[in-house]
């Protein structure tokens, strides 16, 4: 425009009106109008500029398409639809970050309610795996006092698929890739089954329809490779096995319930493979060195690898190790028998402790330890593990 540096401030104001007062202006041409800020109404912040919002309506053409199927597109208007949590879904899990962990609050339209990121936002709580930050369960869907129509309903719709989505990654990992297959990442893995299960539900469904679509989503997509990650996230909001959904019309004669189904509780152990020896055998290794271990479990939950030093003469644990390997099972589905290998490394993974005397020793002539291998599956709550077997033991020399 010809200026030169410095180029002097833009001062034009702007200002958005309605088009009946547009039209006065126009007809009454050239004239002077005054402006005043509305004490009540207050200052406002525009919408789009909230990447969250835009991503959650967005979201709604997305559920309104697919449930149903092709033909349909009015099926989300009973009373437990679900659509304002798919919505809330998609802008959560969208602008998700590496450093995020699943208690990591995460609120809907912070910046429009003039909020820090991790405020409330427009819900009655941030989104979180934190029972105490946010409490809701199915039972919420009948609070009529506190939980809204559609939008209360969603937010506890959306709570249990959190649940879920951090089931997944802590099984398969985070991908910041949002694009990458769904084979690369937990996240990536749970926007597929979210997506895919809306298209396997019935028109006008409920929380116990959507949890079941998404069930079968992963049938069709894995197998059912991660039944029990869907059913443990779904279970800790009251959707568990026994949830009995009512009408889909009704928000209030839905019944909670906290239970698994047996492929999620029960776990048969089927022995240790090669190299390591099944008990009484008792399987040498070199302090340091790194021990293949392979074996065999039917059903129950991702399992466990723990580890504790006992009494060489006695076996009696002398006191817990540097403590549990979390392990994961990747192929296959819970009611089949798999071989998985997996590393237990010394120091690290096993909880050796060298006595002080030792430490200075050659790894030769240092002290042994023995420790039992154990193969433990979660409780439905978590709270602790529930020993299935105790079927070899390692010797580190």
């Amino acid at each position: 425009m010809g200026f030169t540096a410095p180029i002097p401030p833009i001062t034009i104001p702007a200002v958005m009106i309605t088009l009946a007062d547009g039209t006065q202006f126009k007809a009454h041409v050239p004239l002077n109008a005054s402006m005043r800020l509305d004490a009540v109404r207050g200052l406002t912040r525009d919408s789009d500029l909230d990447a969250g919002v835009i991503l959650h309506e967005y979201g709604h053409g997305i559920s309104n398409r697919l449930t149903g199927g092709p033909a349909v597109v009015t099926c989300l208007n009973n009373a437990e639809q679900m659509g304002e949590g798919w919505s809330d879904w998609f802008g959560i899990t969208l602008t998700t970050r590496p450093p995020d962990t699943p208690t990591t609050p995460r609120g809907v339209g912070t910046y429009v309610a003039f909020q820090p990121a991790d405020g409330d936002g427009i819900r009655p709580t941030p989104y979180t795996t934190d029972m105490t930050v946010n409490p809701a369960t199915y039972a919420s869907v009948a609070d009529t006092a506190n939980i809204s129509q559609p939008h209360g309903i969603g937010y506890v719709w959306n709570s249990m698929l959190w649940e879920v989505y951090w089931n997944l990654v802590d099984r398969y990992g985070y991908n910041a890739n949002l694009y990458g297959h769904w084979t690369t990442g937990g996240n990536n893995l749970g926007l597929q089954l979210v997506m895919d299960g809306m298209k396997f539900q019935v028109c006008r469904p409920g929380f116990v329809d959507g949890r079941n679509a998404i069930l079968a989503a992963d049938v069709a997509l894995t197998g059912g490779a991660n039944a029990c990650e869907i059913w443990r996230g779904f279970t800790k909001r009251g959707l568990g096995f026994s949830a009995n959904q009512g009408s889909s019309n009704n928000r209030s004669d839905g019944v909670e319930a906290f239970d698994l189904p047996a492929i999620c509780t029960a776990a048969t152990f089927g022995g240790f493979d090669p190299p390591v020896e099944n008990a009484p055998s008792l399987n040498i290794a070199n302090a340091g060195s790194v021990v293949p271990l392979k074996f065999t479990l039917d059903g129950g939950d991702p399992p466990s690898i723990d580890s504790q030093p006992v009494n060489c003469a006695t076996l009696v644990p002398t006191g817990r190790g540097a403590g549990a390997a979390r392990f994961t099972r990747r192929d296959g589905t819970d009611s089949e028998r798999n071989r998985v290998p997996h590393q237990l490394e010394d120091e690290q993974r096993l909880g050796r402790i060298v006595p002080a005397g030792d430490a200075a020793r050659p790894r030769s002539q240092q002290s042994g330890r023995v420790l039992p291998l154990r193969v433990s599956t979660y409780t439905p709550r978590r709270a602790r593990r529930r020993l299935v077997s105790v079927p070899g033991r390692l010797s580190y020399r």
